[in-house]
């Protein structure tokens, strides 16, 4: 049997694969180029959260300003989201998403639901409740360990 180091490795590259699998179907669903992910992930947190600061978005993505500016100014030549000036804080600029945004965000939600299904096809229902279960576990520790190695840094 495997010993736990090469378990975590095998695990790895599976999610990796998972991931580059999906990405694939994604992109042949699509049959057009589609937003990389961050890019994609940031227009559902806007799409949802809107308005929202710049500093808030970065936060939520767990991302620095400088990276969040990056992903944010294709978007914003795309014209799938505007930059609007807080009306209580000229300092904040906050984003908002644009009709064409929402537009878009429609588009990837019917190509995840197709991607989805293809996924369902492959796994019973107990599988897939024992995958969701573990990677609820696997997040929810993850956080934890996070939250406590900040603290540590802080000290």
């Amino acid at each position: 049997m495997p010993d736990a180091e090469s378990r975590l490795q095998q695990l790895n590259s599976n999610m990796a694969a998972m991931r580059r699998l999906m990405t694939s179907c994604f992109q042949k669903t699509a049959g057009e180029p589609l937003l990389p992910p961050s890019q994609a992930e940031l227009l559902f947190l806007v799409m949802h959260k809107q308005p929202i600061s710049l500093k808030e978005l970065a936060a939520e993505m767990q991302l620095t300003p400088g990276s969040i500016t990056q992903l944010v100014e294709p978007l914003e030549r795309h014209d799938l989201i505007v930059r609007q000036p807080s009306a209580v804080d000229r300092r904040v600029v906050h984003i908002a998403i644009t009709e064409a945004g929402v537009g878009k965000v429609e588009a990837i939600r019917q190509i995840r639901a197709h991607v989805s299904h293809m996924i369902l096809e492959a796994l019973s229902p107990e599988e897939l409740d024992t995958m969701l279960g573990l990677q609820v576990k696997i997040i929810a520790h993850l956080k934890k360990t996070e939250s406590v190695s900040q603290e540590v840094q802080k000290q």
